[in-house]
């Protein structure tokens, strides 16, 4: 909290939690999401090699 700012003068400000509580983001539901796929769709795999052996400099 701070008295240096006053947010309601922001430009977004009724995107803020402050302005309406439906916009509060839920961290734990958006970590809980899950991929789901259907039976036609097509990925692309890729493996990257996050140690960093075997790439070129």
């Amino acid at each position: 909290m701070s008295n240096k700012f006053d947010i309601t003068s922001h430009k977004r400000y009724k995107e803020f939690s402050d302005y309406d509580k439906k916009n509060i983001f839920d961290v734990e539901g958006y970590l809980e999401h899950r991929l789901r796929l259907r039976a036609d769709e097509e990925l692309e795999v890729i493996e990257l090699d996050v140690n960093g052996e075997g790439m070129e400099e």
